[in-house]
């Protein structure tokens, strides 16, 4: 934790939540929303979060699009922490959307840009800046051979890591899951 903020690395492909043929505008909204939605749960769970991300279009830009919206999006997603009570009274919910308005107002960003002056280590290179400026957790959306050396580094560093990169939106979120 940093300044009270759970840091989360976020990672992921630069298509990933962005309308360029074949993909509709459609998949690609349902795309960022699942970023969003991973974001909720984590920000429900964990308080205030430090998003650290790459800069980069795609899950990046979904990342710092949450950050920047500052509140959960509906009421639906502060539910599932309130519908693990047995029969919540009206007091409970009230307290329950409370406190995640509180929280909701609170997160915070750090983009580490890739130099491209350096190539093709510049991606590379950019992971290993994000990785070593160490993270609580970290969450790996769809992507390809960037997000994969990301994912290294992050199970090298020993950060549990939330693996989003095959979402099976029939079954729960990875943050109900657990971390691997």
């Amino acid at each position: 934790m940093r300044d009270g903020r759970t840091v989360v690395l976020v990672t992921g492909g630069r298509a990933f939540g962005v309308a360029r043929v074949p993909k509709s505008k459609l998949d690609a909204a349902c795309e960022r929303g699942h970023v969003f939605d991973v974001l909720d749960g984590l920000a429900i769970e964990r308080g205030p979060l430090l998003v650290v991300q790459g800069g980069a279009e795609g899950a990046d830009a979904a990342a710092r699009t949450w950050v920047r919206n500052g509140l959960i999006r509906d009421s639906q997603t502060w539910r599932l922490s309130v519908h693990r009570k047995e029969n919540p009274t009206e007091d409970d919910l009230a307290e329950e959307a409370d406190a995640v308005l509180r929280r909701a107002w609170d997160h915070a960003m750090l983009t580490f840009e890739a130099d491209w002056s350096l190539g093709r280590s510049a991606g590379p290179a950019r992971n290993r800046r994000m990785v070593e400026f160490g993270a609580d957790l970290a969450v790996a959306f769809p992507g390809g051979s960037g997000t994969a050396d990301c994912v290294k580094r992050i199970k090298a560093a020993g950060i549990p890591f939330l693996d989003e990169r095959y979402p099976d939106f029939r079954e729960p979120m990875a943050w109900e899951r657990g971390f691997s």
